[in-house]
């Protein structure tokens, strides 16, 4: 990506040389070179470009010309979890653009797709997951008719985005499905090292995560983390997430294998514990009812802790279910919970642990 940057700087001096600065050519290159510095995680720059292509449009054919509509999506901004506001003027934004480009193209055009899936983006982010289903399947449904039912990178993303939805609504399998569906299109279309299928593979580790499959999930975080180092400079935040995502999956599963062998000693050691223990309450009780006089409040309690035993004993002879005495049962054991969570804390920052980030693949308004 570094490359296209420089390729297309080179493209835009070559331009300034030779022609006015007014001239059309000049939007294709803006709107390249700031779709670049997008992937590239230079948003601020990429903003700076995307604006001049805007305005120069509007220079050459007015606000009303439906490039003007096409190319406003690029500087409508992403979602804001600290602004609502925000939030609610990019929804109106993209309704604004949406009217423009349905008279143009009848409601059938790329741009329009790509418009619903940024929609679906949003209303998902924001917790309306119904109106969130409801732009990505149009988005889906749009793509499929200009494409047919293709690997094609905008059907790729409309099916990563419900991904993550069903992923949200806790449909595990229904998202692999999307995920894998997505992985299969991004690596026919773009090849198997490209960065959107280094996401995916990290999408699905998240699953496996909730599904407490550690052993897989650090074996997709594994081949995420390859995959991003293929793409991306060591220092890109994508590569520092994944590594953090990898660390955490390897601590989870050794912890997880650790705690079934405990388990497991545990287990096969308990009949000779049982049987120690029943024989210990039988002798103890024995000797007690042969004693004759009035018992003294420690006999009673010595008498009351056999009978506890006795009865612990008979219980773990009949099997009965102890949710609080299982290692692997997070949600009964706040050791081990509270070990994981400090965990997480700890490594926790804007790409850390503690909440996962996602790709959700909005998309830019390319022209090329």
């Amino acid at each position: 990506m570094s490359e296209a940057y420089e390729n297309m700087s080179k493209v835009l001096k070559i331009r300034e040389k030779n022609l006015s600065i007014s001239h059309p050519s000049f939007i294709t290159t803006y709107n390249n070179l700031g779709i670049i510095l997008n992937h590239l995680n230079k948003k601020e720059n990429s903003q700076d470009y995307f604006r001049k292509a805007l305005r120069l449009v509007e220079d050459v054919h007015g606000k009303d010309h439906p490039m003007y509509a096409q190319l406003s999506i690029n500087t409508i901004p992403n979602y804001d979890k600290e602004n609502e506001a925000t939030n609610k003027e990019s929804l109106e934004k993209y309704s604004k653009i949406l009217e423009t480009l349905n008279k143009k193209y009848n409601g059938k055009h790329p741009e329009i797709a790509k418009i619903f899936n940024n929609i679906g983006v949003i209303e998902r982010e924001m917790g309306k997951l119904q109106n969130a289903e409801k732009a990505f399947e149009k988005a889906l449904q749009i793509n499929i008719e200009i494409y047919g039912d293709i690997a094609h990178p905008s059907i790729a993303a409309c099916h990563n985005n419900l991904g993550l939805l069903y992923e949200e609504e806790k449909k595990f399998e229904e998202a692999l499905q999307k995920y894998r569906k997505a992985m299969m299109m991004f690596s026919t279309t773009a090849g198997d090292k490209d960065a959107r299928v280094a996401q995916l593979y990290q999408n699905m580790g998240h699953i496996k995560k909730k599904q407490k499959d550690y052993s897989e999930a650090e074996k997709h975080f594994k081949k995420s983390l390859t995959l991003y180092k293929d793409a991306y400079d060591p220092d890109h935040p994508n590569v520092l997430e994944a590594s953090k995502y990898v660390a955490a999956a390897i601590r989870r599963s050794s912890t997880s294998k650790m705690n079934e062998s405990s388990l497991s000693e545990e287990r096969s050691d308990s009949p000779r514990r049982s049987s120690f223990f029943q024989k210990f309450a039988d002798k103890f009780l024995k000797k007690r009812s042969s004693q004759s006089g009035s018992e003294t409040a420690a006999d009673k309690k010595k008498m009351s802790f056999a009978s506890v035993v006795k009865a612990s004993v008979k219980q773990a002879k009949e099997g009965e279910p102890n949710g609080s005495n299982d290692p692997l049962n997070e949600s009964d054991s706040p050791r081990l919970k509270s070990k994981f969570s400090e965990y997480d804390k700890k490594n926790s920052d804007a790409t850390g642990i503690g909440e996962k980030k996602k790709s959700l693949f909005a998309e830019s308004s390319q022209r090329r």
